[in-house]
């Protein structure tokens, strides 16, 4: 993906918010701000109502997943994008996906279609826990709430016999 080239009229055109990032090149402190920072929410919504009519009726789009690995505590934004998103294309599903904190509360937020976890053994487990119980387990709670899965897991660190064992756990 190559940015567009702004002209000096172009870019002094642009809402503030936007030349926020651009011209000013004020960022934000850290990247957990992009939740709940106005400027850079006023720029996910020009991007989404860019990008999801591009997509609208494409057959390869199995689902939008709104942020991957979601932070805790961003419930409204959250909202915000999946409402947003519905609104562009009321017929693909959208998704979210989490460590695996609260799964239940996750899958509950208004216009999620279903939830995906990322279990890390080690990461966000315990190794006293069975990777597989716990795939399990996280699935039947979210699925109290919407339908759920595991997005990914397992990590490129883990090769041979444990990558194996930690794939055939999760089936």
């Amino acid at each position: 993906c190559v940015l567009p080239y702004y002209t000096e009229a172009q870019l002094a055109a642009l809402p503030a918010y936007r030349r926020r990032f651009l011209v000013e090149q004020r960022m934000l402190a850290q990247t957990t701000d992009a939740l709940s920072d106005p400027d850079v929410m006023a720029c996910q919504r020009d991007y989404l109502l860019d990008l999801i009519p591009r997509l609208r009726g494409n057959p390869d789009i199995l689902a939008y997943e709104v942020e991957n690995e979601q932070p805790n505590g961003y419930m409204a934004w959250t909202a915000a994008q999946m409402r947003l998103v519905h609104e562009l294309d009321p017929v693909t599903p959208v998704c979210l996906s989490h460590l695996g904190t609260d799964a239940l509360a996750w899958a509950q937020v208004p216009g999620l279609d279903f939830f995906t976890y990322h279990p890390y053994p080690g990461g966000n487990t315990s190794p006293e826990m069975d990777y597989g119980m716990q795939v399990t387990v996280t699935a039947r709670y979210a699925g109290l709430g919407k339908p759920a899965m595991s997005g990914e897991g397992i990590g490129e660190d883990w090769g041979g016999e444990a990558r194996r064992l930690g794939a055939r756990d999760a089936i």
